[in-house]
């Protein structure tokens, strides 16, 4: 598909069913396919007076809204490239990426706006402004159409590993995308095919898998303000919501709804969930709804999915992440490069369509990530003999205990079965004998001397979290849902100077 652009599909359905709806924000605000189609070929025309041309960068930086998805297919529209930026970063993060991505422009909803002026000179468009360009482009006015190859969104990562990377991501690419999960997953892009989206749009989720998504294939999506569980359990019940990607805390948060119980569920066709283990007990709270939870792997960098449960699969319960998607080729690499044998992990690299062009003005982090074509994601996994795929944990998060590895996801699963724990996570923190050792930071009504008898019970020795910290306030999140190891491990590097050693 040479000449294919993922805006194409907003244009196809806004001229065979203009009246079908595309969007649906909260419970009352919804857009036609064509109000979509009209307002962001306006939006365009307006960029373009801004002096924005084929192959430059701008700059979303707001809250969700109607006319956050408008001004995004604008761009498109225009030639340009998407640049999302976090709404919740501050003056010093969001000076950063501008530097690093030099747009032509910047949409910004009014609390940013007063942020980005500030830090640059470069002309603004105030997103409540856009509300007057409904109507449509003026007359004789066209998009600007470039090659399927050229770049459509440049995704920031979270910045776990330091400074955020800006992956870049082509037209054509995160097409073929699409259609490989189409193949394997029977009810994506099927007839009234309505999705919601938990997180914000600026994420790389939000993004690359939701207006975007929904528009090529038809269908509806259907996102909030802001994750609100209450606010998603109406959505999914008023909008009869057939495809539900989330995170295990978000599904955890929606299920402990007093409404749950009662709740319609009846309408989802697939529950895809990644990000981390989904505790049992969660996976079981959906099942007795009718809903059966589809465990994937992915990364920005591929994509987003790499694997991804067959429904068969759930049922029997394997605890896996699935096998490769179709075209999707997984290697599981030992550190001396070869291959690891069947059952023993290593590093995940994946090759296959969607996958990233490079990381932005970057080449040294390019060169390090993409080899050959081949993603190196730092992430840890194994194959078990079947060929499914388990995630173990994030290389980088492994801690090295008296020359023990220990993966924190498994302790943070063990810790998750404990009455009362809310959330966790376990970071490495010094240790005179054993270099390092687990430090588990919990939220929740917990003792931490009855949670590491529990836990003795259930890991090894060089496992168990020698100290234990209660966290007043929930854990820091990107807005991938992920946990912010890194600002955890600065924040409680301290702990065995303050906290009593377990054990």
């Amino acid at each position: 598909m040479k000449n294919a652009l993922l805006h194409d599909g907003l244009r196809y359905w806004a001229q065979c069913e203009p009246d079908r709806l595309a969007l649906a924000f909260g419970e009352d605000e919804t857009l036609s396919y064509g109000s979509l189609a009209r307002w962001s070929d306006a939006i365009a025309a307006r960029l373009q007076d801004h002096g924005v041309k084929a192959g430059d960068t701008v700059c979303i930086c707001a809250a969700n809204s109607i006319a956050w998805v408008a001004c995004a297919f604008g761009i498109l529209k225009a030639g340009a490239i998407i640049v999302p930026l976090n709404e919740r970063f501050v003056a010093g993060e969001l000076a950063y990426l501008i530097e690093q991505t030099e747009p032509a422009a910047l949409i910004a909803d009014e609390p940013r706006a007063m942020i980005l002026r500030d830090l640059s000179d470069v002309p603004i468009m105030a997103m409540e402004d856009t509300q007057a360009l409904r109507g449509g482009a003026p007359a004789g006015w066209r998009e600007v159409r470039v090659a399927s190859d050229a770049l459509a969104q440049i995704i920031f990562t979270s910045g776990t590993t330091g400074k955020p990377k800006g992956v870049m991501i082509a037209h054509g690419q995160l097409l073929d995308k699409q259609f490989e999960v189409r193949l394997v997953d029977e009810h994506f892009g099927s007839p009234g095919f309505r999705m919601l989206m938990p997180v914000s749009l600026q994420s790389g989720v939000g993004t690359t898998w939701g207006y975007l998504t929904a528009t090529t294939n038809g269908g509806m999506l259907c996102f909030m303000p802001r994750f609100d569980p209450a606010l998603a359990l109406r959505m999914i019940v008023k909008w009869r919501v057939t495809n539900l990607p989330s995170f295990p805390l978000l599904l955890e948060q929606i299920a402990a709804q007093p409404e749950f119980d009662e709740a319609d569920l009846s309408s989802i066709r697939t529950a895809i969930t990644g990000g981390t283990r989904v505790p049992p007990e969660i996976v079981t709270r959906w099942r007795q709804k009718g809903v059966m939870l589809r465990p994937m792997y992915g990364l920005t960098e591929a994509g987003n999915y790499v694997t991804l449960s067959s429904d068969r699969e759930v049922a029997e319960d394997r605890s896996s992440c699935g096998v490769p998607l179709i075209f999707t080729e997984v290697r599981i690499v030992q550190e001396d490069g070869t291959e690891a044998p069947v059952g023993e992990p290593g590093e995940i690299r994946v090759r296959g369509p969607g996958m990233m062009v490079g990381y932005w003005r970057n080449p040294e982090a390019t060169g390090q990530t993409l080899v050959d074509g081949w993603v190196h994601t730092g992430d840890l996994g194994r194959f078990d003999e079947d060929g499914f795929l388990h995630f173990v944990d994030r290389q980088k998060d492994m801690i090295i205990t008296g020359g023990f590895n220990v993966s924190p996801s498994e302790v943070e699963e063990v810790i998750g079965q404990f009455p009362g724990i809310v959330e966790s996570a376990v970071v490495p923190v010094p240790d005179a004998r054993f270099g390092e050792t687990p430090a588990a930071i919990i939220v929740g009504d917990a003792e931490p001397e009855a949670l590491f008898a529990f836990c003795k019970e259930r890991l090894a020795g060089f496992k168990l979290p020698r100290y234990i910290v209660q966290s007043p306030k929930p854990l820091p999140r990107n807005t991938n849902n992920k946990l912010q190891k890194q600002v955890l491990r600065s924040l409680y590097a301290d702990v065995p100077e303050t906290h009593v050693r377990l054990g």
